[in-house]
């Protein structure tokens, strides 16, 4: 499984992720695990991230809290390249970050990612569950792992 990610610089990087086999069978992807985030960028920066969104979340609208948050996530695939190259062992929260640029369904990114930002959100005390001015309930979850996928995407190109 390969992708091709842009850099900063604007290079083209390409991620490959490892399979993890049994008996010459591939298993199913499990989530990454909630607590991964904090120890894939590290405490400070984690402490930063949580009382950020503690900070700008419960008054913030999603829209713009889930780019700040997808910008997280954004950061932590960059660290995650840099510990663990182009080739993270699957069922980690880098080879999820990876393979979300590369999946079409969105269920299935939010399946592996939603833990993780749940966690984050959980631990700013902030609600992550919200309700419009119509009364449809939605998730700043999900508009974040949205933001996420698209962070590349420029329909005007």
């Amino acid at each position: 499984m390969r992708s091709h990610k842009s850099t900063a610089s604007g290079a083209k990087r390409t991620t490959k992720v490892r399979k993890k086999t049994t008996s010459g069978t591939k298993k199913a992807t499990p989530p990454a695990r909630a607590g991964d985030l904090e120890s894939l960028v590290g405490k400070p920066t984690y402490r930063v991230w949580v009382d950020m969104l503690g900070r700008l979340a419960p008054d913030g609208r999603t829209h713009r809290v889930a780019v700040v948050v997808a910008a997280m996530l954004q950061y932590a695939a960059g660290v995650a390249y840099e510990k663990y190259g182009g080739e993270p062992e699957e069922g980690t929260l880098a080879a999820s970050l990876f393979n979300a640029a590369e999946w079409g369904d969105p269920e299935e990114i939010a399946a592996e990612l939603s833990g993780v930002l749940a966690r984050l959100f959980d631990d700013a005390g902030v609600p992550y569950e919200r309700t419009d001015h119509r009364g449809s309930d939605y998730s700043m979850v999900d508009s974040a792992i949205s933001e996420y996928v698209h962070w590349h995407s420029m329909p005007w190109e």
